[in-house]
C-alpha cells in the first residue's frame, strides 16, 4: 500500500438519543481528500454510518464508486439492531479499511465486507486507495430520507461521545500487508 494512504480502522461512538424525526440523516462519512481521480463519486466515498431519524433501528453501510453521474453506481448493506434503536444508547460503529477490501462493523459485529469496487478513471484498487477526509453529517431533508414534515423536531442533536484513526504499522517486508 502506499505510504500515504490510511489503511486500518476507524472506529467512533454515538449516542443518537432522539426521537424517531422524519426528514434526518446522521451519517459518518470518509471522503475524498481531493478529487484525485475526478469529483464525486469517480473519487469515491465510504459511508461507514448513515441513519435515518424515522427508522430508529437501522444504519447503512455504503460504497459511492464507478464514472460521473449518471454512470455511477454505490453497494452497501443495511444493520438491524434486534432488539431496540439505536437511539436507545452510545453504539460503536467501525471501518476495517484494507487495500483490498473494507468491512463495516457495529458494536465489533461485521455486517458487511466489500471487495468489489471500480471508478472510471484508474485501475483497482481505485478510487480507495487515497487519503480520505472524515466527515461527520448531521443533514436534514433532501432525496433522501426525504423531507422534514410537522413532526420533524428542532433541534436536532448529534451525540459523538469519540473518534479514533488507528493505522496499521507498515511491515518493511510486505509493505504492511
Amino acid at each position: 500500500l502506499p505510504p500515504t494512504r490510511f489503511c486500518g480502522w476507524l472506529g467512533q461512538s454515538i449516542s443518537l438519543l432522539e426521537k424517531e424525526l422524519p426528514g434526518s440523516i446522521r451519517a459518518f462519512i470518509p471522503g475524498g481528500q481531493c478529487p484525485v481521480y475526478g469529483g464525486w463519486p469517480v473519487s469515491g466515498e465510504i459511508d461507514i454510518m448513515e441513519y435515518l431519524g424515522h427508522d430508529s433501528a437501522t444504519v447503512y453501510g455504503t460504497i459511492h464508486y464507478g464514472g460521473k453521474p449518471p454512470n455511477n453506481t454505490h453497494s452497501g448493506k443495511i444493520y438491524t439492531l434486534p432488539d431496540s434503536g439505536f437511539n436507545s444508547s452510545f453504539h460503536t460503529f467501525s471501518l476495517i479499511w484494507e487495500k483490498d477490501s473494507i468491512q463495516w462493523l457495529v458494536d465489533g459485529k461485521v455486517y458487511e465486507t466489500q471487495t468489489k469496487w471500480y471508478t472510471t478513471a484508474a485501475s483497482y484498487p481505485a478510487p480507495f486507495d487515497q487519503k480520505f477526509h472524515i466527515i461527520l453529517n448531521l443533514a436534514v431533508g433532501g432525496e433522501w430520507p426525504g423531507y422534514p414534515d410537522s413532526t420533524t423536531v428542532f433541534p436536532q442533536k448529534y451525540v459523538i461521545d469519540y473518534v479514533r484513526v488507528y493505522q496499521k504499522e507498515m511491515d518493511s517486508d510486505n509493505n504492511g500487508e
